[in-house]
């Protein structure tokens, strides 16, 4: 698509240039500066809302105003001079460019996943980001490392979450490109956890990654009515991506644990338990449950069953 694009270049000293461009919208001012025979980056302000932006008091760069669609998936591929992805084998850090942003957008996407009308402010940290996020699908704090195949930690604290798949040719057409291999160590808690239509409740997770993907050591959920404790993995076999996850479900209400999970009124019963071993090919995504292989045991205590459906 063409869109108009101008630059114009003023010395700002010896020693020093001023770099300003539009294109459509996106406006952005950068300092150049030259030590020794060396020119480099030293600040600039990006605006992507059609208003003239301003150079920030740090060095690297400040993203500001609004955009429609931001995908952090894609910045996090960024990699900067040299052949490697942290300055200690040569090359920068995208962290060592990036250094904050205060933008709203209209569509956030991370690992497959997507939310609406996000107000997120970031600042780049000595091992990656901190980014807060404000919005009606997600509410708190995330650090999110420089490299995720490091041993650094993923640490998110939500006050909310809801997940929702975005819309892509791979989800349209059934694939899923992800690799295990490529998420980080996670230390996430969540004080209301919401996937899809359903209501899940406090969710807490600690995973670690493994050479051959990433293991989940330990999983709880605690809704209204059900506390759910599990551990799982996600690998990369000869065979392909196998997955597996033993877990426990326990309820004070089952009615309402089944209704909380989309399903019917099939069992009424004040106590509950529900464990589970299953195996199955492919990642954990919605469909999981449609592949997978195990056993399921389910016991109940005064009560009745409503319907049985097979």
């Amino acid at each position: 698509e063409e869109r108009p694009f101008q630059v114009t270049l003023e010395a700002d000293g010896d020693d020093a240039v001023l770099a300003r461009s539009w294109l459509g919208d996106v406006r952005s001012i950068v300092r150049v500066a030259r030590a020794g025979d060396r020119w480099s980056l030293d600040r600039g302000g990006i605006r992507a809302d059609g208003n003239a932006p301003t150079l920030p008091n740090h060095r690297g760069l400040r993203i500001e105003g609004a955009v429609e669609r931001f995908v952090l998936d894609d910045w996090l591929a960024l990699r900067g001079e040299g052949n490697s992805s942290t300055a200690g084998g040569g090359g920068k850090a995208l962290s060592d460019y990036l250094q904050a942003a205060n933008v709203r957008v209209g569509t956030f996407e991370l690992a497959g996943y997507r939310w609406s009308d996000v107000r997120g402010m970031l600042q780049a940290t000595t091992a990656g980001w901190r980014v807060d996020v404000d919005g009606p699908g997600a509410a708190g704090q995330v650090l999110i490392p420089e490299q995720f195949t490091g041993s650094q930690v993923l640490r998110a604290t939500l006050a909310r979450l809801a997940l929702e798949k975005a819309e892509s040719s791979e989800a349209a057409t059934g694939k899923d490109t992800r690799d295990p291999r490529d998420i980080p160590n996670l230390q996430v808690h969540v004080g209301e956890l919401r996937v899809g239509t359903r209501t899940l409740g406090t969710f807490d997770l600690q995973a670690t990654r493994v050479p051959q993907g990433i293991r989940f050591d330990n999983v709880s959920i605690h809704g209204a009515s059900a506390h759910g404790e599990g551990q799982g993995d996600w690998l990369i076999t000869p065979q392909g991506q196998r997955s597996s996850l033993n877990a426990t479900v326990t309820s004070d209400d089952v009615a309402a644990t089944l209704r909380a999970l989309n399903y019917g009124d099939m069992i009424e019963a004040k106590h509950g338990e529900l464990n589970g071993d299953l195996k199955w090919s492919g990642g954990f995504d919605s469909a999981m449950l449609d592949r997978a292989a195990g056993s399921i045991s389910v016991r109940a205590e005064n009560g009745q069953l409503v319907a049985v459906q097979p």
